[in-house]
């Protein structure tokens, strides 16, 4: 018979009916996590700990529990683990108060998250360290690692709901709404008395423009009649549905329920803006921004409203109100850097328009209409707002960053450099002007340069995934491939689908020796894209065929070559394989069907260095001077090697490109100077994923005699 484990004290001190400090902690940090509120005063919520309608735990109090109840302030806490510092319920106490303010709201830190984490340690079958673990987590945009912690408090709690909703949340973020809308239904099966999970997954729906979101908050509201967030948000699902007259009707039912729920007196306000009476709506809105002050969607609709009664100087401080906020809120780095617009922060354009036309002389409305232009990609534009904004406010650092951004999008590295160097030296708290500026370091062929940059970066805002995966990047062309590989894997936990950090994640654990990790990270993102692109293919063949699992290689391969019948690292991987088996013509023959005309590519060989790679070169190898540039492979062709070499050597080295260093050494090698040529061959060696690439070594070997 199997022995029973003894009751955790967690579950009575973070029930839903404790009225312990952990326990209103716990659902005040809930909520935040569940985007409800946004202010996060824990007094505040007294409906929203009404929604959720069991945690199925047993809440009585045992002698063993009562000791906990007292302890709410940190010294206490202290105090107690000093004398017992194997208690993991401890350790869970000092993790909810170790939290941090930011912008507005509580948020565990990652000091909580040590302390949850030592927590699960001593105690492997407490569900509570898991899913604390997980909300810092989620709270700091680490989604994937979050789930994962939910999934281990679903191993521990399968009749639980809300370890489901909360990695339903985390999905939600990562915009896997198919996969977040299982996780809400299964909450609901799970809990069918709480109108939570519905709520949720109406919210989800809504993502996916699914109808049947009404449904869900209809049975949701059979629950919970008087569910302000309920009819809420039906009301704007109507109102979006053309069902204008019982959508009013439950917006104002929504907000005598929830009087300080912001998002219904906004929505209502919206609705009435968008029906043309804004006269209404004006008041309505005024009062959503009073109650949160940290929500500047409600901002851009007000000024909407006040522009159409011409009240421009009114719309004017409330546009730019909206334009401060989120300037220096919580997500705007992320959107600027990762062209990521969020529809419901997108500035009107319109609105923009209207404003400057009646005041053309306010820098900030051209500095904010550029940014708007820049995150809806349209940068010629930004860059004539942004440069009338600095035109007539040069001390503005952001305008500064943000025509920065614009050229470093348009691939003007060093008008970019300069920008963002203004922008620092106007205000040296940025952290966006030092990402760009490792980036042009990269771009400039400066990895040890872009490293400061991107460390002084990451010390301001640790979680930016542009400036992980350029740090990822330079640190792998200084050989750095474990530190690489850590920073590339953090990036990805940001952003899980971003093709540019999984090309070089995976080139990162391979050379770092994590060849099994290589792989399954190429699997798991041709899974992840339906296995409909013939790049990853071409990866995984490349990778099965460095392993020796030739079989593999060839399926992978035919695949690439199937979804595209020009795939040029298939098409070279392919010629690979025939020259292995001796079939040089044969090799010759699918080499030729290559588009070498296209732009260079990482992995673009000659014919010769593709025969190379499996076997001895017989009499050396032929470089492609094209590399370089024209002009070096007309004096290559001229035999004016000299000349051939010193364009060769010609400014930077921008990208990783094998074949211009074993051109390099080739040349070196021909012009007497053997040094050199070891040194560019060790370089190509290096670089190479494959490190017993043949045109390399034959080329070393030679130079040293």
């Amino acid at each position: 018979m199997r022995k029973s484990s003894p009751p955790d004290p967690l579950d009575a001190l973070l029930g839903e009916r404790s009225g312990s400090f952990a326990g209103l902690a716990w659902r005040g940090y809930l909520s935040h996590a569940l985007l409800f509120y946004r202010q996060n005063d824990l007094k505040g919520f007294p409906e929203l700990l009404r929604l959720g309608r069991r945690l199925n735990v047993e809440t009585s109090r045992e002698p063993a529990v009562e000791r906990y109840l007292a302890l709410k302030t940190p010294p206490q806490v202290e105090r107690a683990l000093r004398r017992d510092p194997g208690d993991h319920v401890l350790w869970v106490l000092r993790g909810l108060l170790r939290h941090e303010r930011y912008w507005g709201s509580l948020r565990l830190g990652l000091d909580s998250l040590a302390d949850f984490e030592r927590a699960a340690a001593l105690s492997p079958g407490s569900v509570w360290p898991h899913l604390l673990a997980g909300m810092a987590l989620e709270m700091r945009r680490r989604y994937v690692q979050a789930s994962r912690r939910f999934e281990d408090a679903m191993a521990l709690r399968p009749e639980w709901s809300w370890p489901y909703i909360l990695r339903g949340v985390c999905r939600w973020y990562l915009a896997e709404f198919p996969d977040s809308i299982r996780d809400f239904k299964t909450a609901a099966r799970l809990d069918p008395k709480s109108d939570l999970p519905l709520l949720f997954l109406a919210r989800a729906k809504a993502d996916v423009r699914d109808r049947s979101l009404v449904k869900d908050l209809d049975r949701a509201l059979k629950l919970a009649p008087r569910s302000g967030f309920a009819l809420s948000w039906r009301g704007r699902a109507l109102f979006l549905l053309k069902k204008t007259p019982a959508s009013l009707c439950d917006l104002k039912r929504s907000i005598a329920l929830l009087p300080d729920y912001d998002r219904g007196w906004s929505w209502l306000g919206v609705s009435l803006v968008e029906q043309g009476r804004c006269r209404e709506a004006v008041g309505l809105l005024k009062k959503a921004r009073r109650l949160n002050p940290y929500y500047p969607t409600t901002l851009y609709p007000l000024a909407q409203a006040l522009l159409k009664l011409g009240k421009i100087d009114e719309a004017g401080e409330a546009l730019k109100a909206g334009a401060f906020i989120d300037r220096q809120g919580v997500w705007v780095e992320h959107r600027i850097s990762m062209s990521h617009p969020n529809p419901a922060c997108l500035r009107s354009l319109r609105d923009l328009d209207a404003y400057i036309d009646r005041r053309p002389r306010e820098a900030w409305a051209w500095a904010w209409r550029g940014q708007t232009r820049l995150l809806l990609q349209d940068y010629r534009q930004a860059l004539s707002d942004l440069d009338r904004a600095l035109g007539l406010a040069p001390k503005d650092a952001w305008a500064w960053v943000w025509r920065g951004e614009t050229e470093r999008r348009l691939g003007l590295v060093e008008e970019a450099a300069r920008d963002f160097k203004k922008a620092l030296r106007l205000d040296g708290s940025l952290s966006w002007p030092r990402a760009g500026l490792g980036w042009c370091a990269l771009e400039l062929g400066d990895p040890k340069r872009a490293v400061r940059w991107l460390d002084a970066s990451l010390k301001r805002q640790g979680y930016c995934a542009p400036a992980l995966a350029w740090r990822g990047e330079a640190l792998a062309r200084l050989g750095r491939w474990l530190e690489a590989g850590r920073d590339l894997e953090e990036a990805l936990e940001l952003h899980p689908r971003d093709h540019w950090i999984l090309e070089r994640l995976w080139v990162a654990l391979w050379r770092r020796g994590d060849r099994a990790g290589a792989l399954a990270a190429l699997k798991t993102y041709s899974a992840a894209r339906g296995d409909e692109s013939d790049l990853v293919w071409a990866w995984r063949g490349w990778a099965h065929g460095a392993l020796g699992e030739e079989s593999a290689a060839v399926a992978a391969l035919a695949k690439a070559l199937k979804l595209n019948a020009d795939q040029p690292l298939a098409l070279v991987e392919t010629a690979c394989w025939w020259a292995r088996q001796g079939e040089a013509q044969r090799a010759r023959f699918v080499h030729r069907q290559g588009p070498w005309n296209d732009r260079p590519l990482p992995r673009r060989l000659s014919l010769a260095q593709a025969l190379s790679l499996s076997a001895e070169p017989q009499g050396g190898f032929t470089p492609e001077p094209l590399v370089a540039g024209k002009a070096c492979a007309a004096a290559f062709k001229k035999g004016d090697l000299v000349r051939a070499l010193a364009l060769a050597q010609d400014g930077p080295l921008r990208r990783r490109d094998i074949r211009l260093y074993l051109l390099r050494g080739w040349l070196k090698l021909r012009t007497g100077d053997k040094a050199g040529a070891v040194e560019e061959a060790s370089r190509a060696l290096d670089q190479s994923l494959d490190p017993r690439n043949a045109g390399a070594l034959w080329l070393r070997r030679q130079a040293r005699g």
